[in-house]
């Protein structure tokens, strides 16, 4: 039974109308601090990677602090900041602007205001329970607590938008089940998740449409009674689209952009009813309990918890109860509809790629709530058999053993869940190298560090955040393979940060003789990374030259066009096979080895008709396309070339043939991003003849 926020029990009265008594009280404050405690403890050492996004939002945020709150286009205020290719952080900039200020750029300070936000999110969640009503109001700050994919990524530096969002829910149903004048809050608040994150902004729209319609003949009546402050209410509204407005105006491609960014079908060239049907099946996706209640989700090693659901399966017996009473009292229940809304508005955005948790991460909202309203429901319908307040003390002290335990086994066990701390796994090192990386520069002025790329995703930023600008700009991001594949200079003061398979590499090749002057150790023992220094061996001339003609080799593969099997040689690839290019599927690529130009060419088993090439292509500034067509007959290939600049980010290149549609038994084409050299990783998307 639930407790209508107008009517508490004589029970309820002697706790100052507190759903549950003054027990209940006790319970939420205990949630909060044994939230707060497994999330602050060993903050800086678990995850035990410190991921690129992390560092990207602390530079940007002491980068606004320092310009006095511009962008580097001189923007006071600005409403957007470029991560890397999108424009999409936003209110967590301004989150870190002032703990940066105050107490540096640090591992702690960073995720620490993270942490905080999740706790301030987690006592939301519990508040919008105690408004609606439920004696189960106490619960959430232990249920997020003891919930493995909350702990995990509330102690990372990049999510706000289950905090916001819990918040808006809270806020609002303040605003609907208690006084029109929550209305601000409420604004505050739904801006605040929308400016959170791209994932923010669908679940505001779908929110707002929601809950405008549903509550319609409410805001209506408030609008008559209480005139000025709606007016009031739809200002701050207005004002707080003022970020948006200026962001299309500035960037009127930016939404296109990130789309591309992500390779989203809604971009791509198939039909709209396709199109619709992959949101559907996305859409649906977000709602499967296997993903959320059983081990095993098909999510990179570092979103997940060793042998660990992401929500623990017995929270499905209460979500369910919880869910079933909410729809049971959703007819005259206004605050139940606000429930049940909140997980519909989840996928929206999310739904316009691939599943990934940090695109749903947002629906442990709904998961707690309802969870909690199961906790709630199972407390109500207790009676004389069993004492209620003890069955609560009790659920809560499971509840908070699970959740010390689940911190427990992490700070001490966690660095060897995984055994790839590489770069499609934990991306493990970023502290440990940047450690080894100003020690080295301390121990000679002339000492300069080319640090490698291949073991974290863009880990250019890590160079601001972890050095000084003294250091800096002795550091640089470089790999060992460069100096494999073509000779550059290099003298006895420049030392390289390698993972071991390069080490190994390198020092088999035979083109290098390496000088070792220290090692980063994995958590598991094995040898991580190497700093080494060095040189040119005797025969590095000839062999490079060597290796430079077989790369120029042609390989034979197949791949289906159309349903037609056809013969594909390319150039070589060292991510993925032929048919990726032309499976009609953006998200999937090739990855050429080192070739600019890359090549490839299709040899069709009867002659085609050609009008058009279709291609989709990773970041480039410049590229060159040259498309070369042999007639069914044989004899000279009809060529034609074409230069594309001021590309955004992975183009799309839709090149007309001038003399237009051509008979051909064979296409040729090759792409060179001009200006790179020639051991470019050239990616290819998408590739169609039309």
């Amino acid at each position: 039974m639930r407790h209508s926020p107008e009517a508490a029990s004589a029970e309820e009265a002697a706790g100052s109308e507190i759903p549950g008594g003054r027990l209940s009280v006790w319970l939420f404050a205990i949630g909060l601090a044994v939230y707060a405690a497994t999330r602050l403890a060993g903050l800086a050492d678990f995850p035990i990677f410190f991921f690129t996004d992390e560092a990207i939002q602390a530079n940007t945020a002491q980068s606004l602090v320092h310009r006095n709150f511009r962008d580097a286009q001189g923007v006071l205020l600005p409403g957007y900041f470029l991560n890397d290719q999108r424009r999409a952080m936003s209110l967590n900039i301004y989150l870190l602007a002032a703990p940066i200020a105050l107490f540096g750029k640090t591992i702690l300070t960073t995720r620490g205001t993270f942490a905080i936000v999740s706790l301030l999110g987690a006592a939301a969640a519990g508040g919008a329970l105690r408004v609606l009503g439920s004696r189960g109001w106490w619960s959430p700050p232990l249920l997020l607590a003891a919930m493995p994919v909350d702990f995990l990524h509330s102690r990372v530096a990049f999510e706000t938008t289950p905090a916001c969002f819990a918040g808006f829910l809270f806020a609002y149903l303040l605003y609907r089940l208690r006084s029109p004048r929550w209305a601000f809050l409420a604004v505050l608040l739904g801006a605040a998740t929308f400016y959170s994150y791209t994932a923010g902004q669908g679940i505001m729209i779908v929110m707002g449409v929601l809950l405008l319609v549903s509550d319609f003949r409410y805001h209506a009546r408030v609008f008559r009674e209480h005139n000025d402050l709606m007016v009031g209410a739809i200002l701050l509204l207005a004002v707080t689209m003022i970020p948006l407005v200026r962001e299309m105006r500035r960037h009127p491609h930016s939404t296109r952009d990130q789309l591309t960014v992500l390779n989203s079908y809604w971009v791509s060239s198939i039909p709209l009813s396709r199109k619709l049907g992959m949101f559907a099946a996305r859409y649906v996706q977000a709602f499967r309990p296997s993903y959320w209640f059983f081990p095993g989700a098909p999510e990179a090693v570092r979103h997940l918890v060793k042998d660990r659901a992401f929500v623990p399966p017995p929270y499905l017996v209460l979500l369910m109860i919880g869910g079933m009473g909410a729809l049971a009292s959703a007819r005259k229940s206004a605050g139940d509809r606000v429930l049940l809304f909140s997980p519909l508005a989840v996928p929206f955005s999310a739904a316009a790629g691939d599943m990934q948790i940090l695109r749903v991460l947002p629906m442990i909202v709904p998961i707690a709530l309802f969870t909690a309203l199961g906790v709630g429901e199972v407390l109500s319908g207790i009676r004389r058999r069993l004492p209620r307040k003890a069955v609560a003390a009790a659920g809560a002290g499971a509840l908070a053993i699970f959740a010390g335990s689940l911190a427990r086994n992490a700070l001490a066990e966690g660095p060897t869940w995984f055994h790839d701390y590489g770069l499609y796994g934990l991306q493990y090192g970023s502290r440990q190298i940047f450690e080894k990386v100003r020690e080295a520069l301390a121990k000679s002025p002339k000492t300069r560090v080319h640090v490698s790329p291949v073991w974290a995703n863009n880990p250019l930023p890590f160079l601001d955040f972890f050095l000084a600008p003294s250091e800096r700009r002795r550091v640089d991001i470089r790999s060992v393979d460069d100096y494999l594949l073509e000779r550059h200079a290099v003298s006895d003061d420049e030392l390289f940060v390698m993972t071991g398979e390069q080490y190994e590499k390198a020092s088999s090749s035979r083109k290098l003789v390496l000088s070792p002057e220290d090692t980063i150790i994995l958590p598991d023992g094995r040898q991580g990374f190497s700093l080494a220094r060095l040189r040119y061996s005797e025969d590095a001339d000839r062999l490079i030259a060597a290796d430079r003609e077989a790369r120029r080799e042609l390989v034979e593969g197949i791949a289906w066009i159309d349903g037609e099997k056809v013969t594909v040689h390319h150039s070589m690839l060292d991510l993925g096979y032929p048919s990726l290019m032309f499976d009609g599927r953006p998200e999937t690529l090739v990855r050429g080895l080192e070739a600019n130009p890359f090549v490839f060419v299709v040899d069709f088993p009867a002659p085609r008709r050609i009008a058009k090439v279709h291609l989709q292509l990773g970041a480039m500034d410049i590229v060159r396309l040259k498309v070369s067509l042999t007639p069914p007959g044989g004899g000279e290939p009809v060529s034609f070339e074409n230069v594309y600049r001021g590309f955004r980010a992975n183009p799309v290149i839709d090149f007309p043939l001038p003399d237009g549609a051509v008979e051909a038994r064979e296409v040729r084409v090759e792409l060179e991003e001009v200006g790179t050299g020639p051991t470019t990783h050239m990616h290819v998307y998408e590739a169609a003849f039309r």
